[in-house]
């Protein structure tokens, strides 16, 4: 049945008389939601001043401000005051951000200022954003930021004047205007002209009407308050190339913090790094307060004892010739306060990947400092000196985020400081109640980092996780350098404090204390049964003699001599305990040395939890394989016998890929079943090289799905090596090598546009490893076998995977170290495996004909 064209055309003209509208309520719906407080609505209008190229933006506080029964204002404040008597001069306090800026046209005006969301300066499609003539990018673009004021009071007025004006252009409205019942188009707007305070060019803002003029009142609100706060909304780091802020109120003029050099500079250590794009340059300085703490009388005592005329210059060259602080460029004679400095840089040719953030690219330039205070007495001190108070610097604890100079405002501890306390990280770590800093962007270099519209962080795109992922790279930086330096410092402490050139373990000072503890809890003993035997033989003497004290002298002599014996006993149980006494000193001296290493331990404590707990979860991850496997091969095999019926080709190939894959998750689980507990320590006869084939039989084609080709080359010369070894471990040895190479093969800066190789040699003594990929890194050459030491991502892995190699070939007398040989970017990327420590006895020399 068809419809009548008439029909359609009534349907048509009765929608097209429809249309959406918007209650102006929703506006103050946004101007709360979006705007977090007073401080951020000031200084969304100090941005605006900012970009109209003002040198100067004053805040101008007036709580006890009255408006005039004439003033235009006066109707959309007191909208039910029609009659003349009723209308009086009130009370009503009044705040005015004021520029001597551009001003602002009247057209800019109509299309918006007066146009939610609206802005002149915001960028079209990928362009960047325009400039002003004082070369300045603008920092505001959501045209939002006049919905800040209705956190602050009533009627907003705009007063603005360009040049060749003579008097102010005025545009106000009330936002008690913006009731649900009205559209946006309904709420009156009040233009004229004003000549108050005329000096243009340049805009006010006046915000009339306060919503709490009592507490706008208070000087301590401003001054303790409103003022600081300000101050960690502008960057106190660095002042703005001839931009000013100050707050007015009566007669006093507030300027907004700044943290000048002599306060930075009584850090303990700085942290400096530049990303330009290619290249992130990493530099730190370590102030002696680091090695102070912030312990009590026992702490300044080692402190003292360390840094007195005889011992600094050793402490120096102690440091100076550990490898993994000259591994850092250490430098021992920076400029003062600093006693260290270190510096290196990482050049990527491709941007980082990093498995946090995946899809990460270049988020453009940024420079950032970091400062980390120990406040203790010493340094309480110097900062008061310096006219800042502790309270005050650990209130602005943080680092923040600046762009163009003004705070981008995201999570307080964004930079995730706090993991190290609630993860088990290092003792030493940045701590986030006693830094300060700060990132600098800019918007003509950091287009790419969005701000949200409530200015509360950034849009999670991809050049936000480029950041974050660079901004994690600088973190541990900083914390590795903390670490090494403290523990370090502590290793040569040490050797003080317990007069032994070689700093004991935590093992042997254990043991120390254990047995001393032992020692002691048996002269207790005998002490307390040497005593209690002389106190009965005396009790036994005194009473013979009460009631014998009519004898002779002689006999009176004789019984005496119990007494003299006691008393003997007496003297040698007093000797005792003056040895325990000793002995606890010794104990105590014992304790402080013990704790002082202790630190150490406890710092890696919980990282060795968490790796055991992915042992185990691995352990019941490979029980339950097995279990998946077989059914997986039963499905596939069922599916395959009902096909014969049907001899579908879609089939067939389904299952063979099905049937390949099962093959490749059997071999991935037969890996793991080794290193199961109870496997680990049988020992067998290895044909080393049978055993590097087949391992890189079972291994290729899982390296080929990664793009990469695993390579086994035998030296002609080289002997078919037999060793006794635990095959798991074993195993374990060449799977942790294989992880590591298809990790940066695959990650690293040369990952890209090239073949990418892993490949094993055997030698006469056991066999070689490299690859292609970026190489260790200089600052990790002579640490690279420590634990939790990694140049990757924390996200990618724990540092564990080459000390596990480590530990595992020195328990059978055999090593692993780097090869002297240099990549194409000048590092080393050789891993030389030497098992001749574990070599059968009487083994005969077997020589290969060529490559296998």
């Amino acid at each position: 049945m068809s419809q009548d064209p008439n029909d359609k055309l009534a349907m048509k003209d009765e929608a097209s008389s429809s249309h959406l509208s918007i209650s102006s309520h929703v506006v103050v719906q946004l101007g709360a939601e979006l705007v977090t407080d007073v401080e951020q609505a000031l200084l969304e209008l100090a941005k605006n001043a900012y970009d109209a190229d003002s040198e100067t933006c004053e805040i101008i506080v007036e709580p006890d401000w009255e408006i005039s029964p004439t003033d235009p204002e006066y109707d959309l404040l007191f909208p039910d005051r029609k009659d003349t008597a009723d209308r009086q001069k009130e009370k009503v306090g009044r705040l005015r951000v004021r520029d001597c800026g551009l001003g602002i046209p009247a057209d800019a005006v109509n299309r918006g200022w007066l146009r939610i969301s609206a802005s002149l300066k915001r960028a079209s499609g990928e362009q960047a954003k325009q400039k002003t003539k004082k070369n300045r990018t603008p920092v505001g673009d959501k045209g939002l930021g006049r919905l800040a004021t209705m956190k602050i009071g009533t009627v907003l007025r705009l007063k603005t004047a360009t040049e060749g004006e003579s008097q102010w252009r005025t545009v106000s409205f009330s936002w008690a205007d913006f009731t649900p019942e009205r559209t946006l188009d309904q709420v009156p707007v009040f233009e004229g002209t004003n000549s108050e305070d005329f000096d243009g060019p340049g805009t006010i803002i006046e915000i009339i009407g306060l919503h709490d003029p009592a507490h706008w009142n208070n000087p301590i609100f401003v001054e303790r308050e409103l003022v600081p706060n300000l101050s960690t909304l502008i960057s106190p780091f660095q002042s703005q190339d001839n931009f000013s802020i100050t707050v007015k109120m009566k007669s006093r003029v507030f300027e907004l913090e700044t943290l000048h050099d002599d306060v930075l500079n009584l850090a303990s250590a700085k942290f400096e790094f530049i990303w330009d794009g290619s290249e992130l340059s990493m530099k730190s300085w370590i102030a002696p307060p680091l090695f102070r703490g912030v312990a009590g009388e026992e702490g300044q005592e080692k402190f003292d004892l360390v840094f007195n005329e005889i011992n600094k210059p050793k402490l120096l060259s102690f440091l100076a010739n550990k490898p993994r602080l000259r591994d850092h460029n250490i430098d021992i004679k920076p400029s003062d306060p600093w006693l260290l400095k270190f510096s290196e840089k990482n050049q990527f040719q491709t941007f980082p990947t990093d498995k946090q953030y995946p899809g990460a690219i270049n988020p453009g330039p940024f420079h950032a400092e970091i400062y980390s205070f120990m406040f203790n007495e010493a340094t309480k001190n110097k900062l008061q000196q310096a006219g800042m108070s502790t309270p005050q610097m650990q209130s602005m604890a943080t680092i923040a985020i600046y762009r163009d100079g003004f705070r981008v405002r995201a999570q307080k501890d964004w930079l995730r400081l706090s993991e190290s306390q609630t993860k088990g990280g290092s003792f030493y770590e940045l701590r986030p109640t006693n830094v300060l800093g700060f990132f600098a962007l800019s918007n003509e270099h950091n287009s790419g980092l969005v701000e949200k519209s409530d200015r509360e962080g950034f849009v999670d795109n991809r050049e936000f996780r480029g950041f974050m992922s660079l901004s994690q790279r600088c973190k541990s930086y900083a914390n590795n350098i903390l670490e090494a330096t403290r523990k370090t410092y502590n290793e040569f402490a040490t050797t003080l404090f317990v007069n032994n050139p070689i700093p004991p373990t935590s093992h042997a000072l254990t043991k120390q204390l254990k047995d001393a503890e032992s020692e002691s809890n048996q002269n207790i003993r005998r002490a307390k049964s040497t005593l209690s035997k002389a106190l009965k033989e005396l009790t036994e003497a005194r009473t013979t003699l009460n009631l014998k004290h009519e004898l002779s002298v002689d006999v009176r002599s004789t019984m005496s001599t119990p007494l003299e014996h006691a008393s003997t006993d007496l003297i040698k149980s007093l000797e005792a305990l003056q040895l325990i006494e000793e002995k606890l000193v010794d104990h105590s001296r014992l304790s402080e040395a013990m704790h002082i290493v202790r630190l150490s331990d406890d710092e890696q404590k919980y990282r060795l939890i968490e790796a055991a707990a992915v042992g185990l979860s691995a352990r019941s991850f490979s029980h339950e394989l097995h279990h998946y496997v077989r059914q997986l091969r039963d499905g596939v095999a069922l599916v395959v016998d009902r096909n014969q019926n049907y001899r579908d080709e879609k089939i067939r190939e389904a299952t063979k890929m099905l049937s390949s894959v099962t093959r490749e998750l059997a071999k991935l689980v037969a890996t793991i079943d080794p290193l199961l507990p109870g496997s680990r320590s049988l020992k067998e006869k290895i044909q080393l090289h049978e055993f590097l084939r087949k391992y890189v039989e079972a291994r290729k084609s899982f390296a080929e799905t990664k793009g990469a080709d695993l390579i086994f080359n035998t030296v002609p010369t080289s002997l078919d090596l037999e060793v006794k070894f635990s095959r798991a471990r074993l195993l374990q040895i060449v799977e942790n090598l294989f992880n590591n190479s298809l990790y940066w093969v695959t990650h690293g800066p040369l990952s890209h546009g090239r073949e990418r190789r892993i490949v094993i040699e055997t030698t006469e003594t056991g066999f070689i490893w490299y690859d292609n990929g970026p190489g260790i890194s200089p600052s990790l050459e002579s640490s690279i076998f420590e634990p939790f030491v990694s140049d990757k991502p924390a996200s990618e892995g724990q540092g564990l995977g080459l000390h596990i190699v480590s530990t595992f070939l020195e328990a059978e007398r055999c090593s692993i170290q780097l090869s002297a040989e240099r990549n194409e970017i000048g590092r080393r990327f050789k891993f030389i495996v030497t098992l001749s420590g574990a070599t059968t006895a009487h083994q005969q020399p077997k020589l290969f004909a060529g490559n296998d």
